[in-house]
């Protein structure tokens, strides 16, 4: 029976992949038949789910928890510079990352940082407010805390999964994402988007700021995408890509 596990590229170790995360320069996925290797990818995302690909238990050892004395500890969830998780919108997953590297910040450092240091929203009135006030709900559930004028990290859990995605500065995570699916198969209809994005990946969900549920979510990003020119609905519900989404400057 063939078996797919994600191993190692040469030249990096077990520790320089857990600092670095899964990405195509650090991993591959192999394809093991009967113990012998019988065929080579590229790691990505799409490639991992597609083939329910593992890490491989010889390569990778260390384990997200431990048994010590008949107790089970928790290792705290990890963020890695430049990249994301699976499981959870992105733009929450940046905040978080950014208050738990400063560990006191303003706000407005905050949506700076987004908007103006990595590019990954374009810096208008709108998307300003937006993060303003998703960061107000990130406190009032507790994934932040705030000390007077600062906002630090939150006690609550983070709700990631284990799989690492890297984030390209100039542009929205989801926009990209979103391109990048549709082009892996040259065309993709609105429900195999929808699938990827919010089932898969875990990054377009309620957006608690506009009242707006997953697949409103998904239908203004589409809309968006295909009112700028990046995509086009090529018959009903299925579109392709017709030029590269531009970066953010």
């Amino acid at each position: 029976m063939a078996e797919y596990y994600i191993v190692p590229r040469p030249g990096y170790r077990e520790e320089d992949i857990f600092n670095l995360g899964f990405n195509h320069k650090t991993v591959k996925i192999v394809k093991i038949v009967d113990g012998m290797e019988v065929e080579s990818h590229v790691y990505d995302e799409i490639n991992a789910k597609r083939w329910r690909a593992r890490p491989h238990p010889v390569f990778f050892k260390r384990k997200g928890w431990v048994e010590m004395e008949s107790r089970i500890v928790t290792f705290p969830d990890i963020f890695f510079e430049g990249f994301i998780s699976v499981g959870w919108c992105p733009f929450k997953q940046i905040i978080y990352m950014f208050c738990d590297e400063a560990r006191a910040t303003h706000k407005e450092e905050i949506i700076s940082y987004i908007v103006r240091s990595k590019k990954y929203l374009r810096n208008n009135k709108h998307n300003r407010w937006w993060l303003g006030e998703l960061i107000e709900y990130m406190v009032r559930q507790g994934w932040l805390n705030r000390r007077d004028s600062l906002i630090l990290p939150g006690d609550r859990r983070i709700p990631i999964g284990p799989d690492r995605i890297m984030l390209k500065e100039g542009y929205n995570p989801i926009h990209y994402h979103m391109m990048r699916r549709i082009q892996y198969s040259g065309r993709a209809t609105r429900g195999e988007i929808g699938d990827y994005m919010i089932r898969d990946l875990g990054f377009i969900e309620y957006d608690v700021v506009l009242d707006m549920n997953s697949e409103e979510v998904l239908d203004a990003h589409l809309n968006y995408l295909e009112e700028e020119g990046y995509i086009k609905e090529v018959a009903k519900d299925t579109y392709e890509v017709i030029r590269p989404l531009e970066r953010y400057i």
